[in-house]
């Protein structure tokens, strides 16, 4: 159990499926692992480990998982009146608690704004994109100090919240 009231806002696997992060608004982020060992009911007590790697009182909006790099994970907050509105930590798979996680702000440049979602590249973990209240945000380096955020709406006209941004993951180019 997590807590009375509290309301799952975001879900996100790695990408050997055997870890997933949780968003609980107003309480954080959890990362659950062992769920590749689990194939009954009666496996869940002996293979699941629950852990809360975050803590916040704001709505946990995304969780982008580096396919990558499994350490490195990015976490988008709502709300307005704030000052940092995304967090990332390079030891999300390895923490054994809040205090040890090490999320750091990485907000940078961006507008006091609530950001909805994040994807981590593919092709290049460092880039990332944003889904925000004024629309899509990226930046060529999430690990740069500070963080340098791109205003990427120049096709998206007026600026409209983004809610959910996802990647193309099929190559057809590539085939053999």
């Amino acid at each position: 159990t997590i807590g009375a009231g509290s309301s799952l806002s975001v879900l996100e696997f790695s990408k050997d499926g055997n870890v997933l992060y949780v968003g609980i608004d107003g309480v954080g982020v959890y990362r659950i692992t062992g769920i590749n060992n689990v194939y009954k009911k009666a496996d869940v007590a002996a293979n699941i480990t629950k852990t809360q790697i975050y803590s916040t009182s704001r709505a946990v909006t995304g969780i982008a998982v580096d396919q990558t790099n499994k350490q490195r994970v990015v976490v988008t907050l709502g709300n307005y009146g704030n000052t940092a509105y995304v967090f990332l930590s390079e030891n999300a798979a390895s923490a054994t608690s809040v205090s040890t996680a090490a999320f750091k702000d990485v907000s940078g440049n961006l507008p006091k704004m609530p950001v909805y979602d994040a994807e981590i590249s593919i092709m290049d973990n460092k880039k990332v994109v944003l889904g925000t209240e004024y629309g899509i945000f990226s930046t060529s380096d999430i690990t740069a100090t500070p963080v340098v955020w791109a205003d990427d709406n120049s096709a998206v006209h007026p600026r409209v919240p983004v809610y959910e941004v996802r990647q193309r993951t099929f190559f057809p180019e590539r085939r053999a």
